[in-house]
Formats: C-alpha cells, structure tokens, sequence
C-alpha cells in the first residue's frame, strides 16, 4: 500500500511541467509567516531529515536511537499546526493562501510522523504510539476541512487576492471557472493518506505490547552478552540452568531472629556508607567480566556469574536508595569492612553459598546478617531475570508447524535491528513531496517577519536535532572504542 503512494507521487507530479505560469500574478498574496514562514519551513525540514536519517541508520544497527526524542518534537510541531488551523477555520480568519499553504506543510508533518512507527524504540513507547495515531488522525481532519472549504470557495478572500491556485498532487484553485476534476484528484490521495493511517495503527499496534513488554523485561539482556562467547542455543540454555542453580541457592538463605536482634542492636548507618560498600561488587563484577578472554579455559561460567553479581549490586542498590528508612536499624560498619565481605564472594564456588552459621563468610553476626539482608532482597529480582528468559528458550526449541508462522516466540529486543521495517521509506516520500510542493507554492511569495510561532520551531527543531546527533555521536563513537 504504501508503494502505492510512491507510485501516486511520481505520476502526479509528472504533469508540474505544464504549470500555468502567471495564475497567481495578479494577487498580493502575504503568508502568514507563523504557517508557511522561513524559519517554520527550515524547522521542519530539519526534523523531518533528521527523523529519517534515524530510520536509514537503524537499519544497520541495533541499539536504541534517539527516534523517541525526535518523534515527540515533531508530534508536538504538528498538532501545534494542526490546532492552528482549525482554530482560524473556526473563527473564519483563514485565507486561501494560508490554508494551502498550512496543509501541505501539515500533511509533510504528518507523513514524517509515520516514519517513527517504523522504530522498534517508539513500538516499546506504548503512550507515543498512541499520541502519534491521535495527533495523525487531528492533523488529516485539519487538512480535510481546510482543503474542503478552500476548494469550494467558502474561506474568507481579501481585495488583493479573490482567486488563488496552486499545484498539489493536482491543480486546486478556489476559483468557481477550474476543473472539478483536478479537485477528484486530490481526494484521492486525501483517501489513500487516511488508509495509510489505519495501516499504521494497525502495524504499530501488532507490535507496541511485544515490544513494550521486552523493554520493561529486558528480555535477553544477559544472552547476547553470553552469545558473544558461546553462541549455541544449546550452550545459552546451560547458562541459563546454571544462573537458576546459582538462584536456587538462596532459598536457604533466611533472616533470623538472632539476625534481627544483632542489627537492631545498633542505630541509624549512613546510606552513603552502604552505597559505597556496593562499590565492591561492581568492581567484582568488572574484574569477572574482564576475566573473560580467549585464554580463558570456561569463560562462558565466568560470565554468567559476572551477570549474576552485577544483577545482586543493581537490585541492591535500588532497593537501598528507596528503603532507606526502612534500613536505618543495620549496624554502621564502615565501608572497607562491608566491602571485604562482599569481595569475598569473587572466590566462593556456587555450590558452597551457604549463609549458615558454617557461612564461608567470616565476621561476627551483624555482618553476616547484613549480607543475608541484602541477598535475600535478590532473590526474587533475580529470578523474575531468570523466568522470561527460560521461556524464550523454551519457544525457541518448539519448531511451528509445517506452513505455520511462529507467533509463540515474542519479539526478542536483542535481536531485531532498530527500524523493524521498511514502511519508513513511502511516509518519507510523501512527506518530502508535500513539503516541496509547499516550496514551490511560496516561491518569491511576500511573508511576515519574524514571529513567536518562528522561534518556537525554530527552538523545538534546534533541541531535537541536535539531540538526536549527540546520541548518534555518542553511540557511535563506544561502538568504534569497542571493536578498536
């Protein structure tokens, strides 16, 4: 469908060739310069550009983009035009020009908000999808009323320019003398726009739950790490069998009641103290991982535990940061002492974690009640890590059925590039021809000066833009550090 559109452009377009020269000459025509102004028309071409470029990239790569920042600017730049124009049609302040001119730029905005819908980053955002449905589905009513009321000649007209025409996908004209037929042209195209509408809520929505719920999960964040080392499917299942056996430990690890008295037995401890402690385990988890080498005679074991003592030092930390009233009876050790316990765990083997009183960590009960604390808090993180993933193994090993799609497997994160789709490339077509014939029509034309509406897109399209290169250059430049 939407190269059907492509198709539609080309042979639309073929016939500009045969312009009237001169069908505007005999009007004063002045633009509102908060519609089709220079500075809103550079503003929007750089979003648009830049929104694409973010497209064409995710093809080629895997990481999130910065569509989401770029997306919501546009989103905010369209309905802002599109709210504009029906409140002048409301009113009866729009003039022909301007609304020929506001739609085209409208429609340009709205075709390039499709581009985003093809980026795996918007699908996880289940709210922007439905902003952008909502803002396209306003913008494509604005644009209908407009051009309704232009082509049948109810817009208000001034003593200057009674008779206004311009080219777009057809010859339009509020004249009552022009052919009715050029007018049947563009409610064709106005008719396939609104089907490419529902296609997109029907693509973005087929994916937005998937996607969202695997960003949420973060499904397969510890696989692909481990498929760098051992690729196998087979061999990712072992690792995965022996995270749970190393999260199946703790089932024994219980808080006492000598536990309990031990860390009431002491006030208030310093959450930064705590916090710092947790500085021992990610620098375990950074001494495992970089353990990790060819030379390594088993470096797939010691990456499943640098994950799994990352996932203790992630889960602890937040819940420390949130409960921290809720931990103001653990003893104040200082943080040297905490963090040789926690060290301590570099050299223990899976099968020997036992927080007993035969605990192969030594100190006195205040501390070992601590660690219990802290790890038993892991516990059920960790294995809410462990289930979906398991799951996904477990799709993957079942084959479909002979002429069957696999929809069982949900969407892996990991292992779709960012732009899932093509569908990008007719929206970018259509927007970048709507916003050309906008171009054409404002030629040499008169505009007002500099205004608010000006700055602001000029600010919002500046922001985002600039946004969007940042995280490009950003990400791109680790990526290089690290194959270098």
């Amino acid at each position: 469908m939407g190269f059907l559109g492509i198709i539609f452009a080309a042979t639309a377009f073929a016939t500009v060739g045969s312009a009237r020269d001169g069908l505007n000459d005999a009007c004063a025509v002045t633009f509102d310069a908060d519609i089709g102004g220079s500075g809103v028309r550079g503003a929007f071409w750089a979003q648009q550009l830049v929104l694409l470029l973010t497209a064409i990239l995710g093809l080629t790569h895997y990481r999130k983009t910065a569509g989401k920042d770029m997306g919501a600017g546009l989103m905010i730049t369209q309905s802002s035009l599109a709210f504009a124009l029906l409140h002048q049609l409301r009113a009866r302040a729009l003039h022909p020009p301007d609304a020929a001119l506001g739609s085209m730029i409208l429609d340009a905005l709205n075709s390039a908000l499709s581009i985003q819908m093809s980026l795996k980053e918007i699908l996880a955002s289940r709210w922007q999808v439905g902003g952008v449905l909502v803002s396209q589905f306003i913008g494509l009513v604005a644009i209908g009323n407009a051009m309704d009321q232009f082509t049948k000649g109810i817009l208000v007209t001034n003593e200057d320019c009674t008779c206004f025409t311009f080219f777009w996908w057809a010859w339009l004209s509020n004249c009552s003398t022009f052919d009715p037929l050029e007018d049947a042209t563009f409610w064709v195209y106005y008719a396939l726009r609104c089907l490419h509408l529902v296609h997109n809520a029907l693509f973005s929505w087929k994916y937005t739950v998937g996607f969202d719920k695997d960003e949420k999960q973060q499904i397969l964040r510890i696989l692909p790490d481990l498929s760098q080392w051992r690729g196998e499917h087979e061999q990712q299942k072992d690792e995965l069998d022996q995270l749970d056996t190393f999260v199946q430990e703790m089932d024994g690890w219980q808080m006492t009641e000598a536990d309990k008295a031990s860390i009431s037995r002491s006030r208030v401890a310093q959450t930064s103290v705590i916090l710092d402690a947790l500085q021992g385990v990610q620098d375990m988890f950074e001494q495992e991982l970089s353990a990790v080498g060819p030379g390594n005679p088993d470096p797939g074991r010691q990456v499943w535990r640098a994950h799994a003592i990352w996932h203790v030092q992630h889960v602890l930390q937040n819940h420390l940061s949130q409960h921290v009233r809720q931990v103001q009876g653990l003893a104040p050790l200082a943080a040297r002492q905490i963090d040789e316990h926690f060290l301590k765990l570099k050299a223990v083997e899976t099968k020997s974690i036992r927080l007993s009183d035969n605990s192969p960590f030594p100190g006195e009960g205040e501390h070992k009640a601590l660690i219990r604390l802290l790890l038993v808090t892991a516990k059920d993180q960790l294995q809410q890590q462990i289930s979906p993933m398991k799951e996904i193994c477990k799709a993957q090993d079942a084959p479909p059925r002979k002429g069957k799609k696999d929809t069982m497997t949900p969407p892996i994160w990991n292992a779709r590039l960012a732009t899932i789709s093509f569908n990008f490339i007719p929206s970018s077509v259509i927007a970048l021809t709507s916003m050309a014939a906008a171009e054409m029509t404002i030629g040499g034309v008169r505009e007002d000066g500099l205004t608010v509406g000006q700055s602001a897109a000029i600010v919002i399209a500046f922001a985002t833009a600039c946004r969007a290169l940042w995280v490009f250059g950003f990400r791109f430049r680790n990526e290089f550090k690290e194959q270098h």
